[in-house]
This record gives C-alpha cells, structure tokens and sequence, in this order.
C-alpha cells in the first residue's frame, strides 16, 4: 500500500458507489486489504510505532464520499486492523523497553 494504491482505492471504492447495486442496496463503508506498506509509506520515524503509511491512510484516504474505509493488512496469514497493529507495536516496544 502505498499513496498510489491508496488513490486507486479511493477512485473504485467511489465508481462502486455509482453503481445500480450500490444505489440499491447501500454501504456503511468498505475494508481495503493489502500486504505491506511500500515506498515512503514503509517508513517508520523515530518516535512513532507504526508505519507512516497508516498514518497517511487514516489522515487522507480513509474517507469516500462521507464514508469509512479501513484498511485490514493480511500478513502471514494473519489480518491486522489499526487497533491491532498499535496493540501489537506497544506490546513489542514495552517488551525491548529496559527495566
């Protein structure tokens, strides 16, 4: 994932929303699934936990049209959620934290 893909994303999440089924039977909102985070987007700076790229998608992607997109990251078979990658990146850097 990075700006790119997120852009895409956005742009087919909104032709959906344009769509006979969509008028139909309306969304809440939509999940974007993706592997890793590339580009600039990987990065991490030095006093955050996470990937830039989740910060860029919640600040800047995450909404179409009035609606939520969340994005799930599927890595070795297992999904991540926003709350989970905090969850996981806190549980990591308090267990490397010396005591």
């Amino acid at each position: 994932m990075n700006w790119t893909k997120a852009c895409q994303a956005g742009w087919q999440f909104s032709q959906f929303l344009k769509t006979r089924e969509a008028k139909e039977r309306p969304v809440d909102g939509g999940l974007v699934f993706f592997e890793e985070f590339s580009g600039d987007w990987a990065s991490k700076s030095r006093n955050r936990l996470l990937e830039v790229g989740w910060r860029r998608w919640y600040g800047g992607h995450s909404q179409v049209e009035r609606l939520r997109i969340d994005l799930l990251r599927l890595r070795n078979g297992v999904y991540e959620s926003f709350p989970a990658a905090i969850q996981a990146a806190r549980a990591t850097s308090a267990a490397v934290q010396p005591t």
